[in-house]
C-alpha cells in the first residue's frame, strides 16, 4: 500500500470513530426553571446541517443547524405547572442518532 491509500483508510476510520456532537449551553440542565407565559428559546450547537428536535410538554420542535452547527428552537408560551418533566434534544445525521435528556 501506498502512503496516500493508507491516509484515505486513516481518515475513513477516524471519521467513522466520532460519534454525533450535540451541545448546549450550561443554563440548560437538570432542575432548570423555564419562564411561564413567554416563548421558551431553546439552542445550542450540533454538526453543520443536522435536524436537531427538542421534546418538551406535549411540543415536538424541530430545526436543521446551519453551516456552523449552530440551532435555535422556540418551544410555544406554557402555563405554569408544578410538574416535573423531562426535556430530550435529539440530533441526527445521516441516520446517526444522539440524544440529551434534561431531568426535572
Amino acid at each position: 500500500m501506498n502512503k496516500i491509500s493508507l491516509i484515505v483508510i486513516g481518515l475513513i476510520l477516524t471519521a467513522t470513530c466520532f460519534a454525533l456532537e450535540l451541545s448546549m449551553p450550561a443554563i440548560f440542565a437538570d432542575q432548570m426553571v423555564l419562564q411561564r407565559g413567554q416563548v421558551v428559546p431553546v439552542w445550542g450547537w450540533s454538526e453543520a446541517g443536522a435536524k436537531v428536535e427538542v421534546l418538551f410538554a406535549g411540543q415536538a420542535k424541530a430545526a436543521n443547524a446551519d453551516k456552523d452547527g449552530k440551532w435555535r428552537i422556540d418551544l410555544d408560551a406554557m402555563q405554569a405547572s408544578s410538574e416535573s418533566r423531562m426535556m430530550t434534544i435529539s440530533a441526527k445525521l445521516n441516520n446517526e442518532k444522539t440524544e440529551v435528556t434534561i431531568s426535572d
